[in-house]
């Protein structure tokens, strides 16, 4: 469906398409993409981050955004937009 080496990981469909990193969250219709070897030092930067301690690290793409997260011993992904739900959320906590 992608480029090369498409997999999919943590529900995210990743590949390799003309020196760019995609990354897909199909159902959420979120896109994330840079350049291979920014998004190889990204990531390797964000590990050595949450090597000793929990937290989620950003890594802007050219749309939207890569999260890398790490709670315990797990480490997560997930993509996020630019849109915020404060208001739906606190609208939600209102009907309480």
């Amino acid at each position: 469906m992608g480029g090369k080496n498409e997999t999919v990981i943590c529900g995210l469909r990743f590949h390799e398409n003309n020196g760019n990193v995609h990354i897909h969250d199909d159902a959420k219709q979120f896109k994330y993409e840079a350049p291979v070897e920014e998004f190889k030092e990204d990531v390797q930067d964000a590990f050595d981050t949450l090597m000793e301690k929990e937290g989620i690290v950003k890594i802007t793409g050219m749309k939207d955004d890569f999260y890398i997260m790490k709670q315990g011993r797990n480490i997560s992904v997930f993509l996020m937009g630019n849109d915020s739900i404060k208001k739906k959320l606190q609208s939600f906590i209102r009907n309480f």
